[in-house]
């Protein structure tokens, strides 16, 4: 032999063995830990890539979607929109531009008159706020939404969280009487 233990010869059995098997574990935590890392490796050059994806995904089903809105016909765009809404994978307010969906989702449902799936639609833009949308745009969104449902208590919550965000930028070109409340004590 050339000095180095023959570890499935019965002599070796002992001392040697333990240290055998400490360093089979260690090589298959090696391997193991290598195979990890690799798999972790994979998956965040792929997400950044699916994010890519996602984002250029979302630009285009905007377009005709923008484009029905423009021709006024906007209990279609409604309904194709909530079917690329549900298309959106989960955590949606994680992919890009994702939440010019929900913009359009209460500019359609105002303009059908439906407050009721507007809230809804403004509701959801709530997930997006200090994460896309830091400067009080989904409060302001909720707020307007409650106000023309007649609620009168929500739109000075949103309201206020609107003005600390944004102070008069966002209350531009929209119903004075927002920024009134807004700024009452």
């Amino acid at each position: 032999m050339n000095g180095q233990p023959n570890y499935c010869d019965e002599a070796s059995v002992g001392s040697n063995s333990d240290s055998v098997l400490i360093r089979a574990a260690m090589l298959r935590y090696d391997s193991m830990r290598a195979i990890m890392l690799s798999l972790i490796v994979r998956f965040l050059y792929f997400r950044g890539h699916m994010n890519d994806v996602e984002e250029e995904y979302i630009w285009k089903i905007l377009k005709p979607i923008g484009e029905l809105y423009k021709a006024e016909q906007f209990a279609a765009g409604l309904v194709q929109l909530e079917i690329e809404w549900n298309k959106v994978p989960e955590p949606k307010h994680e992919t890009q531009n994702s939440y010019l969906m929900v913009k359009y989702g209460v500019a359609f449902s105002q303009k059908l008159n439906d407050l009721d799936r507007a809230w809804v639609w403004a509701n959801r833009g709530l997930l997006y706020t200090g994460n896309f949308n830091s400067g009080g745009e989904s409060e302001l969104q909720v707020g307007e939404i409650a106000y023309l449902r007649g609620d009168v208590e929500l739109p000075k919550t949103y309201f206020k969280m609107t003005y600390a965000n944004s102070k008069c930028r966002l209350f531009k070109g929209k119903d004075p009487m927002y920024l009134e409340i807004a700024k009452l004590k």
